[in-house]
């Protein structure tokens, strides 16, 4: 008798410790290598289609993905309770800092939300996340544009979560991500922040659109951390009632002068009348401070823009805010133009302002652009890191704007000289690299982590009370 209660106690005791662990597994995972970096792209369509990315420290961490349109969150048999699963690939590259997994996650259902885990049994399971999938019809969404965060930390934690309180279907970055694409360590920077704050309030993970800018180099590095369609560099995405062309204005002097354009050429005649029609590459078309104009761009794509109507052009490179009037033929016209909109200021060094004739709005400071797409309209909303607005628009579909006043905010330049050009024609080598000034340092991601209780815990609890079981 005294000996079943001392095995009474003993069980009781151990429960209470188990309690504790678990406790402390609902903050923090337990797993001997959970997912880390987890992000969100397509390399088709996201109305059908994404790719789930993580990484994680050995190659023996499994490659699945489980999803489903209801929620497991409490699961400790992933691949038992979601309904769908998914396996992944995982491999390694020349100076990479752990192992990537890929899985693609076709034949889904459009404007659909899904409940996800990526990892497996052996590494361990990522927390529940959730990604929503594009729309093919006309429906309203918002979704975020930037530039040049350039993996530095501070301000790029700072915008990074100021715009995910407006829980965007996507981010678009018009690149620079990083100072230098060679350099893993500033890769697994930006991808800490993506995967700690490129999270909406509305639990979604929000998806990634990436340009190449001058400072990725080109670097393979780059392309072996993204999924995306056609050969990485040029491709296009339809979000509803909008075609996105993405362009790599980093390119050859041949593949803008040729290749991109004829390839843009063709999906711009093939775009559907009733779309809104947007174009994202990093080098400005325009100048309006430090950086000159790209002529060649003005030469060979800048035509096409003007034939097919194309509602608004996003570039990055140069580190402030800038709107321009509406644009066609080089000219300022009152209607059916294009606005371009240069937003390269998530983190890095910011430059001063230079008003030209065509300038709408110029403002120097850490910002986004919340672009909102309705069927009639298209409202730009700029914010800086505290989530307010300093400059709007409204763009509708007969060709007509209203905005904000004209409004310079120039600034004093703390960018200091970075040894590139300052007004002018851009005289920049294509893919070359840029010697702006490092100046801020990283800091840690501000959000806390929420990770699932590890799926050992339960398992060796169940172990635990079977074998008591046998012994009372």
């Amino acid at each position: 008798m005294r000996s079943k209660r001392y095995l009474f106690i003993s069980i009781f005791l151990m429960f209470l410790f188990c309690l504790n662990i678990g406790s402390i597994g609902l903050t923090k995972a337990q797993g001997s290598d959970p997912p880390q970096k987890i992000r969100i792209t397509s390399e088709n369509s996201f109305a059908s289609s994404v790719t789930i990315t993580w990484q994680t420290n050995s190659e023996s961490s499994e490659n699945d993905v489980v999803y489903d349109m209801v929620s497991h969150s409490s699961s400790i048999d992933p691949l038992s309770d979601y309904f769908y699963s998914k396996t992944g690939v995982d491999f390694t590259y020349d100076g990479a800092s752990g192992h990537i997994h890929m899985a693609s996650i076709n034949n889904l259902d459009p404007d659909t939300v899904y409940y996800f885990r990526c990892g497996g049994d052996v590494g361990d399971w990522s927390e529940e996340r959730l990604f929503k999938t594009a729309p093919t019809s006309e429906t309203n969404f918002a979704f975020v544009v930037g530039a040049d965060s350039r993996a530095l930390g501070g301000n790029m934690t700072l915008i990074s979560q100021a715009m995910a309180q407006f829980s965007p279907s996507f981010v678009v970055h018009l690149g620079d991500m990083v100072t230098d694409g060679d350099n893993q360590a500033e890769w697994d920077i930006w991808f800490d922040d993506v995967n700690n704050n490129w999270n909406g309030t509305n639990g979604h993970t929000i998806p990634i659109i990436p340009a190449l800018g001058n400072h990725e180099n080109n670097s393979t590095k780059y392309y072996e951390q993204f999924a995306l369609p056609n050969n990485e560099q040029w491709y296009y995405y339809d979000w509803g009632n909008v075609r996105m062309l993405v362009l790599n204005s980093d390119a050859s002097s041949s593949q803008i002068q040729t290749t991109q354009k004829d390839w843009l050429k063709t999906e711009l005649e093939n775009t559907p009348q009733s779309m809104w029609t947007m174009v994202f590459f990093h080098h400005n078309v325009y100048y309006s401070g430090k950086h000159g104009n790209r002529t060649d761009l003005q030469s060979y794509w800048v035509p096409l823009f003007d034939q097919y109507n194309v509602s608004m052009v996003f570039q990055g490179h140069t580190h402030h805010y800038h709107r321009t009037k509406l644009l066609r033929n080089n000219e300022i016209v009152s209607i059916n133009g294009t606005v371009y909109v240069t937003t390269g200021a998530w983190d890095a060094p910011l430059y001063d302002v230079d008003p030209q004739a065509y300038t709408a709005h110029g403002n120097k400071t850490y910002h986004f652009v919340l672009m909102n797409v309705t069927d009639d309209f298209l409202y730009l909303d700029a914010k800086d890191s505290s989530g307010s607005t300093f400059d709007y628009l409204w763009l509708y579909k007969n060709g007509t704007t209203v905005g904000d006043d004209i409004e310079y905010d120039i600034g004093n330049d703390n960018g200091g000289s970075d040894g590139e050009n300052n007004g002018g024609s851009d005289g920049e080598n294509n893919g070359g690299t840029n010697d702006e000034p490092e100046d801020q340092e990283p800091e840690d991601a501000l959000t806390e982590e929420i990770i699932s209780i590890p799926l050992w815990w339960f398992r060796f609890w169940e172990w635990l009370i079977r074998f008591l079981s046998h012994m009372i």
